[in-house]
C-alpha cells in the first residue's frame, strides 16, 4: 500500500513538472516558413543579387536555448545559406542578434492562428507554423 502510495505520488510529481516545462515553453519556439511581406526584406541587401535570384522561402526555426537559425532555400528545395544566432522575446517584442552577419533586429510580434507577425503597421513579415522536417533537412 506504501509503495502504491509512492508510485501514485511519483507520478502526479512527474505530471505537474512537465506541463509546467510545457507552459513556459514559448509559443515562438518552433519552425515558420516565410509566407509574405509588406516591404522589402533587409536581408536582400546583405546577399548579392545572384544569391536572392536562387532564394525560393525562408525559414525561422527557434529553439528552447534561446538559439535560431533563418535559413534560406533555393527553388530545388536546398540550403542557399544559414543564419544562427541568439533571441529573446519580451513582452510584445523579440530580439534576433544574428552571429553570422552584423545584424540586429529588435521587433513586434505576434500571433494569428497559426502565423506569425514580425513587425508592426503595415511593414511586417508573416511566417506560418511549419513542420521543417518534412521540408528540409536540418543541419
Amino acid at each position: 500500500m506504501k509503495t502504491a502510495f509512492i508510485l501514485l505520488l511519483s507520478a502526479l510529481s512527474l505530471t505537474t513538472l512537465a506541463n509546467q516545462k510545457n507552459e513556459s515553453k514559448s509559443q515562438i519556439v518552433g519552425s515558420w516558413k516565410f509566407t509574405k511581406k509588406t516591404k522589402t526584406s533587409e536581408f536582400q541587401k546583405v546577399f548579392d543579387n545572384s544569391q536572392m535570384a536562387e532564394i525560393r522561402t525562408e525559414y525561422l526555426t527557434f529553439e528552447d536555448n534561446n538559439k535560431f537559425k533563418h535559413e534560406f532555400l533555393s527553388n530545388d528545395g536546398t540550403i542557399v545559406r544559414t543564419l544562427k544566432g541568439k533571441w529573446k522575446a519580451d513582452g510584445d517584442k523579440i530580439k534576433m542578434e544574428y552571429a553570422d552577419v552584423d545584424y540586429d533586429l529588435m521587433l513586434n510580434y505576434f500571433f494569428l492562428e497559426n502565423d506569425l507577425v514580425l513587425g508592426q503597421h503595415f511593414n511586417h513579415i508573416i511566417f506560418t507554423k511549419d513542420n521543417l522536417e518534412n521540408n528540409v533537412t536540418m543541419k
